[in-house]
């Protein structure tokens, strides 16, 4: 998985460490120095991670196809920006679809940006009085051990084994490691020490969009706004779709058809052939004239490939789509897209996702009959009662750990909750007004872009993807629709 790494106010070992981490996983990486620090990076394809502007900062990024153009354009002064520096700090453009790390030679000054969709990872860590930052959290923990103790944040293991998809607040495995949430700016001073974090996402802020209040609409608007997204996200070259039987890859594929024309899309499935989704995604590409490519489960997956893997994306859950992305590399194909993020403008990330089984069919009806019959556009009435259908009640051992080490971490519990309070006043601030979409938000910058993100980015192992149902102006505009 491509990506970027850099130290500020470190001792060169520290520097020399995550130069030499990513450089064995990688081959080439690309890196720049400047007085107070470093930044590097990785891009496929003969694309540029890392620049020098002429008289002007050091700036790495890490994201979708289309960022690297764009980061090339920038430095070549013939587009508008990806980023810019302004009076508050640093500011990344509504369509840089990734992560922007800025080393200012002048002030001295480090800043971190994610995109709003959260959809790549970021982690950083304050040690002494510099700071360290990595795509990867294994080359991270190796530089920080040039000067710090590392241990594992034990409440950070027990959150995310607990679910098995993600963490609250931004706990990571490590002690002292952060990661940048979702449409967070960073900024470190040197000279200080003092790290500062700004939040700039308004995804979900301000209540509904009058625009979508009528259903044909809704469905034009959002249309118009999924082309456009298409469009900013192809990066050149022939584009693969992972195609399943649903309704967020086939809105995706009439899409990309759409712009690119059926020539330059492949559809691309693994799983049993004879399943009803995978005969669906097999019609569905007939009907349309898109090529589709079927795989089994049996050949997606090769443990003999999991160690050199597992160093480009820190997961293992996923390993039919590392493959897919191999395949598809050794095709020819420059870019891998998919319906992640697809749930919120269908709507699927609703009080029902709190239920299993059958029991979700009276709260779906119970929701649908409330709408029916309240006026107040569904706002925030009862936060607390929101926010404890995600707090931990009771929370014994783990199966997986010993007495002793269960016994040696404090407050488990309380630090679980306090960590997701903190997750919920974070976006209540932001003026989401509206319950629904505050669970809607909630659950995209958790669970989506830590855990459903994670099938792309292990098909990144070998190839860029692109991510266009996590557009800003569609993640907004889907997020503003009233359910």
């Amino acid at each position: 998985m491509p990506g970027m790494f850099g130290v500020i106010g470190c001792i060169p070992s520290c520097w020399d460490t995550l130069l030499k981490e990513f450089s064995t996983i990688w081959g080439e990486v690309e890196a720049c120095k400047v007085d107070t620090g470093a930044v590097g990076g990785h891009a496929f394809g003969g694309a540029k991670a890392v620049y020098k502007l002429v008289e002007g900062p050091v700036f790495a990024i890490d994201g979708e196809a289309s960022l690297y153009s764009r980061a090339g354009s920038q430095a070549a002064g013939v587009s508008a920006p990806i980023f810019h520096i302004g009076p508050d700090g640093l500011v990344l453009s509504e369509d840089c679809a990734g992560n922007v790390a800025v080393l200012d030679p002048i002030s001295g000054s480090l800043s971190l940006g994610a995109a709003v969709s959260g959809s790549f990872p970021l982690y950083y860590a304050q040690v002494r009085r510099g700071l360290l930052f990595s795509s990867l959290l294994r080359p991270l923990t190796k530089a920080m051990a040039c000067i710090a103790k590392i241990e594992p944040d034990m409440v950070g293991v027990i959150q995310k084994l607990r679910r098995g998809s993600h963490f609250f607040g931004n706990r990571t495995f490590v002690s002292g490691v952060c990661r940048l949430l979702p449409g967070q700016v960073l900024c470190f001073r040197p000279d200080i020490g003092q790290v500062t974090i700004k939040e700039t996402s308004d995804f979900g802020a301000g209540g509904y969009d009058n625009r979508t209040q009528g259903l044909n609409n809704a469905a034009d608007i959002c249309w118009e706004v999924l082309l456009a997204a298409v469009k900013r996200s192809v990066g050149g070259g022939r584009t693969a779709l992972m195609m399943s039987g649903g309704w967020d890859s086939r809105v995706l594929l009439a899409a990309y058809r759409a712009v690119l024309g059926i020539d330059n899309v492949l559809c691309y499935g693994h799983g049993d052939p004879a399943s009803r989704e995978l005969r669906i995604a097999r019609d569905i590409c007939e009907k349309t004239g898109v090529r589709f490519r079927l795989e089994s489960m049996e050949e997606a997956i090769d443990p003999s490939t999991f160690d050199s893997v597992f160093a480009r994306t820190e997961s293992l859950i996923s390993p039919e789509w590392q493959h897919a992305g191999r395949v598809l590399a050794g095709m020819g194909i420059k870019g891998v897209s998919a319906g992640v993020y697809g749930a919120v403008l269908g709507g699927q990330q609703g009080f029902d996702y709190l239920e299993r089984g059958y029991r979700k069919i009276p709260v779906v009806l119970n929701e649908l009959a409330s709408r029916a019959l309240r006026k107040d556009g569904h706002s925030i009435r009862d936060f607390e009662a929101l926010k404890s259908a995600f707090s931990v009640r009771e929370l014994g051992k783990p199966w997986y750990m010993l007495q002793d080490a269960w016994e040696a971490v404090p407050s488990v519990q309380e630090s679980i909750n306090a960590d997701l309070d903190r997750d919920f006043r974070r976006l209540k601030a932001r003026n989401i007004i509206h319950q629904d979409q505050l669970l809607e938000v909630f659950l995209v910058e958790t669970r989506q872009s830590q855990y459903e993100i994670d099938q792309m980015l292990s098909c990144r192992a070998f190839v860029n993807i692109s991510i266009p149902y996590g557009d800003h102006g569609l993640l907004r505009l889907a997020g503003s629709i009233p359910w």
